[in-house]
């Protein structure tokens, strides 16, 4: 038969009816042991906030001895525990009804109020016990007698830990017994931990961030969404600890904490498959960059756990470890938690898994789906605006400024999913460039579902392919500013050597187009946002960087130029006859063209743009500034050509 511990305190106010409820108790339970206990009056107020913790009655943190002390602790045995819904401060909760309903009757004997405390389950009583006697239930009730010998016993000490704990097993004694945690990371050697020594916070995940708070008496220094730092004292040390959700979909920690075990010196560890999933996501999505013991201990977990012979090289790219991660994640449900969730956040994962996350998903619709179909179905609900830059013809509409024949070979650098190559491949023959082989299987789908045979596709980038001298009549670029620029050190080289690659490549006469944003946009300049760059995207590219470093923590890897550098690099690459194109809207998704070659048609546009909204492309909604923009380009007309969002460009050689 089941039994439970529990206690039932009589506070000091409620003692003149001491004998009435041990008669009362020893009638409904077996009472085990009684003891008076006498806390000192440095630490009554601190003891009685740390006991009751978030569950703290009216007026406690006033109270001192001469209302609630000395008072009786009364260890009790319920043969026949019984459980029930009953009214309580929180609520209707589930709880021990024989318990629960003898302390409201001691509560009425005593005029009301909190002057008797008793526990409404067993864990409640676990955790009081082992915070008044520095025991958790199993060694309590191992040191009971079988029946009360009616001797009142003496303890005169405060809550465990109140001046301190004397060591690490100490507190998580007291832990494993009153919370419900586990030790994230970096745990190996914690049992072996110096504490003089100790430089590196504990990151504690929990879902009771107050409660370990008041149990461990730590002092909160910093406070962040679901997360605080806390100063601990361990052997006369203050020792930090990072206690909450550690950035995690709720959804996620709540499974680790449910999946924990406890680790042979006597702490809850997370078992080693969320060790190694919790350890991947904080190296790629809450770093800078993987550093080498956390490689080496991916590694070494990864192959304990045979995922996909995870090896060192494979963190040269990130690319096996991103897919590995999201592929966990997807399986689970778990979502990667918004930027201000973070101290750091690696927006360039998120987004690469993502998208990687989303072209599976099209793949396995493709199967089965038209590829109009298949997109609607896995970006229209979400991604509107990704929708339109997949199916939208416009997309390709810029092909009509050029002069096409259809003996003509042209290269698409950064094909995409094909938005430009299949349309153009009804010109001409096409080699449509891709280094990602999801996007280069997705285009196989869509070119055979729309009869195109005459696409090469090309799994590389245009810095790791030498191609022939003079071997193409056309080259599209279509979002130069990204071309290359991942990982990219010095991005401003990068971009004049593919200028320069691109000339050599093509035929003489042959004809270069790309589309590209100007930093110089007046939506831009306005405080829109652009790759994170928002209102100091029109400083020059070393400032610009700074700053976003500084105010990110990342790295900008994309820089947009004006209408005059554009030029400028193009004509250096030996080009000729440049000629520049306004998008309206923007070049990704253009609904007109403006020939900048002469100011008239900036003037006319300037005049006629109460029709056309302009984009916020970073959050995918109608800008802002739209209303504004339509009277600044009016009068700013003479110089529209400078402060359009982006252009479509194109030369000859």
């Amino acid at each position: 038969m089941n039994t439970e511990l529990h206690i039932f305190i009589i506070w000091k106010k409620a003692r003149d009816k001491t004998e009435d409820i041990f008669s009362d108790l020893k009638k409904k339970f077996e009472l085990l042991e009684v003891y008076e206990v006498n806390w000192s009056s440095e630490f009554f107020s601190d003891n009685m906030s740390r006991f009751y913790g978030v569950n703290l009655p009216p007026g406690a943190f006033k109270a001192d001895q001469h209302d609630f002390g000395p008072f009786l602790l009364c260890i009790i045995e319920d043969k026949d525990p019984t459980y029930g819904n009953r009214e309580t401060a929180k609520g209707e909760t589930h709880v021990n009804i024989n318990t629960f309903d003898a302390k409201q009757t001691y509560r009425s004997w005593t005029g009301g109020g909190n002057h008797i405390h008793a526990s409404n389950t067993e864990a409640e009583s676990e955790h009081d016990l082992v915070l008044l006697l520095g025991k958790n239930l199993k060694d309590v009730r191992d040191s009971l007698p079988q029946k009360w010998d009616k001797k009142i016993k003496t303890i005169n000490s405060d809550l465990v830990g109140s001046k301190g704990w004397k060591n690490i097993s100490q507190l998580f004694y007291v832990l494993n017994a009153t919370v419900n945690y586990l030790i994230l990371r970096n745990f190996e050697n914690i049992h072996d931990l110096d504490i003089a020594t100790l430089n590196s916070d504990i990151d504690i995940l929990t879902n009771q961030v107050e409660e370990i708070r008041f149990v461990t008496n730590g002092k909160k220094i910093l406070e962040e969404k679901k997360q605080e730092f806390h100063l601990v004292k361990i052997a006369n040390k203050d020792v930090l600890f990072h206690i909450g959700e550690q950035y995690y979909d709720p959804k996620w920690a709540n499974g680790i904490l449910d999946r924990k075990i406890l680790s042979q010196h006597e702490f809850y560890i997370p078992n080693d498959e969320d060790h190694f999933y919790s350890l991947l996501y904080r190296a790629l999505v809450q770093k800078s960059m993987v550093t080498d013991d956390y490689i080496e201990k991916l590694v070494s977990l990864s192959s304990k756990l045979k995922i996909n012979n995870l090896t060192r090289e494979d963190f040269s790219t990130y690319d096996v470890p991103i897919e590995i991660l999201d592929a966990y994640m997807r399986r689970m449900g778990y979502e990667y938690m918004p930027r201000d969730y973070s101290l750091f956040y690696n927006s360039d994962v998120v987004d690469f898994a993502i998208t990687k996350r989303e072209h599976r998903m099209f793949r396995e619709k493709l199967e089965t789906k038209n590829w109009l179909d298949a997109a609607a179905e896995v970006y229209y609900p979400n991604k509107p605006w990704t929708y339109k830059m997949i199916v939208h013809q416009s997309r390709a509409d810029f092909l009509f400024l050029l002069d096409i024949k259809k003996d003509d070979l042209a290269l698409v650098i950064g094909a995409d999913l094909g938005q430009i190559s299949v349309p153009l491949s009804r010109f001409c023959d096409v080699i449509a460039m891709e280094d990602d082989p999801d996007r280069i299987e997705i285009m196989k789908i869509i070119a055979k579902q729309e009869n195109r045979n005459n696409i090469q596709l090309l799994l590389s980038d245009i810095h790791s392919t030498k191609f022939d001298t003079g071997k193409f009549d056309l080259v599209i670029i279509n979002g130069f500013e990204k071309v290359g620029s991942f990982e990219n050190k010095d991005q401003m080289k990068n971009q004049q050597e593919l200028l320069n690659e691109v000339y050599r490549i093509l035929k003489p006469g042959g004809t270069l187009y790309f589309g590209a944003l100007n930093k110089f946009g007046l939506q831009y300049l306005l405080g829109e946002n652009v790759d994170g760059l928002q209102d100091y995207v029109y400083l020059k590219n070393n400032l610009a960087k700074s700053i976003f470093e500084t105010e990110t923590g990342e790295t900008l890897k994309t820089l947009h130029h004006g209408k005059k550098e554009y030029e400028k690099m193009i004509l250096k690459s030996s080009f000729k006859n440049v000629n520049f194109f306004g998008n309206i809207r923007d070049y990704r998704l253009p609904y007109a063209w403006v020939d900048l070659s002469t100011n008239q048609s900036s003037m006319f546009i300037s005049k006629n743009l109460y029709f056309l909204d302009e984009f916020d492309t970073s959050n995918q909604i109608r800008s802002k500034y739209s209303e504004k923009l339509k009277y600044l380009y009016e009068i700013f007309s003479d110089q529209l050509s400078n402060i359009y969002s982006s252009y479509s460009m194109v030369a000859q050689k």
